[in-house]
């Protein structure tokens, strides 16, 4: 019988950013919006660097599986995820991904070939359960997270006080790609270079760039995610992808 005592899969996330409390906690809002019925429960880490996920996968990986963390039951799956702009560092052999001309299809096209990629370099770093390793990029980063919060006035709030009419004209004036009227789906593509983007925002208001690992930021993606995780999913469709892979892996687990 289904019920709120069934065991859920447990999932390691290892992210590279050691400040990453807020997204993992926007991912597991979008689970919950995009798969509610999925029975995950996430365990969250850092790899520290985007050069560490192989030594992570080879070192951490088997005290996940074979023993938990911090008297936690073991885990079942890791997922690494990485911001697809450092795919260089992070897996070479995944190649150089096409630019904006080439279209969001060419590009969606190479996040799929690399995510395989990655996940077949990462299982090379171990020998336990190597089927249970998978590496997932991401074309999404914190600052892409807040420029897609640009007409959600709780989240800019937390910016600080400002003239958000005045964010707006900004924003409508922006070229070649205006943010406030590319289709939602076409929000991560269109805003390519998403720190350039808060930057120019901040300044058009006289406001501080916030720094990445500052409070600011995690404030902002806190608050989009707990009233708009609709929109964030629509314009981070990256984030949607996401949740779904590791609701299909629960699935997947529980039919074995």
């Amino acid at each position: 019988m289904s019920g709120a005592h069934e065991p859920r899969v447990r999932v390691l996330l290892v992210w590279e950013d050691q400040y990453c409390e807020k997204l993992h906690l926007l991912l597991k809002r979008s689970v919950r919006h995009c798969c509610a019925k999925a029975r995950v429960e996430f365990v969250r880490d850092s790899s520290r660097g985007n050069s560490n996920f192989a030594a992570y996968v080879q070192q951490d990986w088997p005290k996940a599986r074979q023993h938990g963390f911090a008297r936690e039951p073991k885990v079942d799956y890791i997922v690494c995820v990485a911001d697809a702009d450092c795919v260089s560092t992070v897996c070479p052999t995944a190649g150089t991904p096409p630019d904006y001309y080439q279209g969001a299809q060419a590009l969606e096209t190479w996040m799929s070939s690399a995510d395989v990629q990655w996940t077949k370099t990462l299982r090379t770093a171990t020998t336990l359960d190597p089927d249970r390793v998978h590496g997932r990029f991401l074309r999404w980063s914190k600052e892409s997270v807040v420029t897609a919060c640009f007409d959600v006035p709780e989240a800019l709030g937390k910016l600080g006080n400002f003239d958000q009419e005045k964010l707006r004209r900004h924003l409508a004036q922006c070229r070649p790609h205006r943010a406030d009227s590319s289709p939602d789906e076409m929000h991560i593509h269109e805003v390519r270079s998403p720190q350039s983007c808060l930057e120019r925002g901040c300044a058009s208001v006289d406001l501080a760039v916030p720094r990445k690992s500052s409070v600011v930021i995690d404030d902002v993606i806190d608050a989009a995610s707990k009233t708009h995780i609709a929109k964030l999913v629509a314009r981070l469709p990256d984030l949607r992808m996401l949740s779904h892979f590791v609701a299909e892996l629960a699935q997947a687990h529980e039919r074995c």
